[in-house]
């Protein structure tokens, strides 16, 4: 089965010090004073609201390290799940950190870093129960985010 790859998600690697087509990123982050992080705040327990309407995760908490690491703040940018590659690309964000997996479409269009976290999807069922195709499942089609 597929994984599903939770990585940050960069349009510009010079943010982590990779070379790239625009190596003026990083000194434009710090000139600005700000890291603008695209989320979708819907995937527990990477990213979500709390219960005091709060940006709260894995995700949210790598986003803050990341920003006290260049000595920068932290503008988190909440989109939808399908709206975050457009954010990166439109400029809005300047990274997406969010549950993303990672596809040869996706790697065309953007850079990825070197994932942080795997998650497998497994399907658990007795041993009387034969599987040996998705067709077996009875589904229709299955994707992944």
């Amino acid at each position: 089965m597929r994984s599903l790859v939770v990585v940050a998600v960069l349009s510009l690697l010079p943010v982590l010090g990779a070379s790239g087509a625009r190596a003026d990123e990083l000194a434009n982050i710090r000139k600005a004073g700000v890291l603008r992080v695209a989320t979708s705040l819907s995937v527990e327990p990477y990213n979500y609201t709390d219960a005091s309407m709060q940006p709260a995760g894995s995700d949210v908490d790598t986003a803050k390290l990341l920003a006290q690491d260049l000595g920068v703040k932290l503008e988190l940018v909440s989109t939808t799940v399908p709206a975050r590659l457009p954010t990166l690309q439109s400029g809005k964000a300047d990274l997406v950190i969010s549950v993303l997996a990672i596809t040869p479409e996706r790697k065309e269009a953007i850079d990825f870093s070197t994932p942080y976290s795997v998650n497998s999807n497994v399907l658990i069922a007795p041993k009387a129960v034969s599987i040996a195709s998705y067709a077996d499942l009875g589904f229709g089609l299955i994707t992944s985010s």
